[in-house]
């Protein structure tokens, strides 16, 4: 009879202890967004579980790419993982007894490499920038250059003594010279003609007054 009790005693805890290990989860959840991870980065995620006295195991966790990441390790309320040198992008997610977790994307990045890709794209673009600014500074010299060119050729054909065929001028009763000043040179009252028939009659333009 005493062996019988103690028998069932032993039952009973062994079915106690079945009991607590298959403990039932109700909800699993990776604390944790959308991460991007170095070549070979580890990274740790907390897992939240309810109840919270359950447990995850090793072939609970799900990755969709493992040539990207690797489970290095399990505990009650987290995980860790590490990258491996391929960029890519996987899938990290918990599923046991039906129930499934969160879906965490994980991007592996050469971080090196891509920081290298940006500063060579920041100095391409400051190149040209400045090459365009150089540009442009050449196109307005040029077209300066250009003007100042048409203005000299301008000035070149018309003479400084050409006067316009136009208005009235003053004769002097001698001499040759037409002025557009009645009192230049001390004339007495001078002939007041239009510059045109000056022209006509040989006379030639007052150097003082023209």
């Amino acid at each position: 009879m005493k062996h019988i009790k103690i028998m069932l005693i032993l039952l009973i805890v062994v079915l106690l202890g079945g009991c607590s290990s298959q403990t039932k989860i109700k909800s699993i959840h990776i604390d944790s967004p959308d991460v991007t991870l170095d070549l070979d980065q580890s990274q740790t995620f907390k897992v939240e579980i309810e109840p919270s006295k359950a447990n995850i195991e090793e072939k609970d966790v799900v990755i969709s790419d493992t040539s990207l990441i690797t489970l290095t390790n399990v505990a009650d309320q987290s995980l860790t993982i590490k990258a491996s040198q391929n960029e890519g992008m996987a899938t990290l997610y918990i599923m046991t007894n039906g129930v499934e977790s969160n879906k965490v994307t994980i991007n592996i990045v050469d971080i090196k490499k891509a920081k290298e890709k940006v500063t060579q794209e920041e100095k391409e673009a400051k190149e040209a920038a400045e090459k365009e600014k150089q540009e442009a500074e050449a196109a307005a010299k040029a077209l300066e250059e250009q003007k100042q060119a048409e203005a000299v050729q301008s000035n070149e054909s018309t003479p400084n003594n050409a006067i316009p065929n136009t208005g009235t001028v003053y004769l002097p009763k001698n001499g040759k010279k037409y002025h557009s000043n009645p009192n230049c040179s001390n004339m007495k009252s001078p002939q007041a003609v239009s510059l045109e028939e000056a022209q006509s009659l040989g006379y030639e333009p007052c150097s003082k007054c023209y």
